[in-house]
């Protein structure tokens, strides 16, 4: 976030050229990815590389959003707190598919 937000106070955007895979084959080449993330900051190493990168981009922001918000969750409020998310897709991970 510390990063981010100089970034953008220095007036620099994340787009550059596509490093998450080999956009070589494709007429746009440029994206603006999301650089540094650390799925297990978050959640642990197994449970991250069972998850699709949106669902652990979906996962930090909940949790930071949470940990920001000063919200404390304890056994009283803690069934009324919850994330929903919504994908009409899901992810694409190379080498899965589903049949």
């Amino acid at each position: 976030m510390e990063e981010f937000w100089a970034a953008v106070k220095a007036c620099k955007n994340g787009v550059g050229p596509i490093t998450h895979f080999d956009a070589s084959k494709h007429s746009t080449q440029i994206a603006a990815e999301v650089k540094g993330f650390d799925p297990t900051e978050f959640v642990d190493a197994k449970t991250a590389r069972q998850m699709d990168k949106f669902v652990q981009y979906a996962a930090a922001a909940a949790l930071t959003a949470v940990n920001d918000s000063g919200l404390e969750i304890d056994e009283e409020n803690g069934p009324r707190v919850g994330v929903l998310i919504g994908s009409g897709i899901g992810g694409s991970r190379p080498g899965k598919c589903s049949t």
